[in-house]
């Protein structure tokens, strides 16, 4: 499966709950990335990433964005966007 198949697979308004947000919570003086959701929103990532590492178009990458492709699928909390990249194997 494509990962454009896989966000087709994904249209309920359900499934339209993944936040991305960067940021460090105050424990932590590590920037990090706040990924988190329903569910469904989670396996809609995780299955993401599966087709980004299965593709048959090496190296592959994918982008959602809250403020273009994919943003259907996150979040209005969303404040940062994600790029899945696989890189050949060195």
């Amino acid at each position: 499966m494509t990962p454009d198949q896989v966000c087709a697979a994904h249209t309920t308004p359900a499934d339209v709950e993944l936040r991305i947000a960067a940021g460090s919570p105050e424990s932590s003086e590590t920037p990090l990335l706040l990924v988190s959701g329903t569910r469904e929103a989670l396996v809609l990532l995780s299955e993401l990433l599966i087709a980004v590492a299965e593709g048959d178009d090496q190296p592959a990458s994918f982008q959602i964005s809250p403020n273009g492709a994919g943003q259907f699928h996150l979040s209005a909390e969303s404040d940062a966007g994600l790029c899945i990249q696989c890189v050949p194997e060195s």
